[in-house]
């Protein structure tokens, strides 16, 4: 299988299956968990597909999410320790996940979806 068609493979996202899209690396000289990832997703018949750097159009939910993160958790604390942080950071994804609801999906909190319902599960 030459270069070509080992970058022209289907690409996985989270939303489902992109076809023909080309897998765009740096260097051919990876680092060796890059280099781990890739062949892992060689193994699984999964091309890898990055963001352009400069093009967060790319990925706009994620840029989306990493916002909101930044401004609503990482720029409003001070992290005393490692500790600290996780536990801050916990606490604002089970807010953002189980309790704050989000316009996509009709104003409901994301773990409804899985629920069935808008109810919190219990911690």
């Amino acid at each position: 299988m030459g270069m070509t068609d080992q970058l022209t493979r289907p690409v996985v996202h989270a939303g489902g299956l992109f076809a023909s899209s080309l897998c765009r690396l740096a260097s051919l000289t990876l680092p060796p968990i890059s280099r781990d990832l890739d062949i892992w997703a060689y193994q699984k018949d999964v091309v890898l597909d990055f963001s352009r750097p400069g093009k967060p159009t790319d990925n706009s939910f994620i840029e989306s999410f990493n916002g909101k993160f930044r401004s609503e958790c990482l720029n409003t604390h001070w992290f005393l320790s490692l500790d600290d942080a996780r536990q801050k950071m916990e606490h604002w994804r089970r807010d953002y996940n189980e309790v704050r609801p989000h316009s996509a999906i009709g104003n409901e909190a994301p773990i409804s979806l899985l629920n069935g319902s808008s109810a919190p599960t219990p911690a």
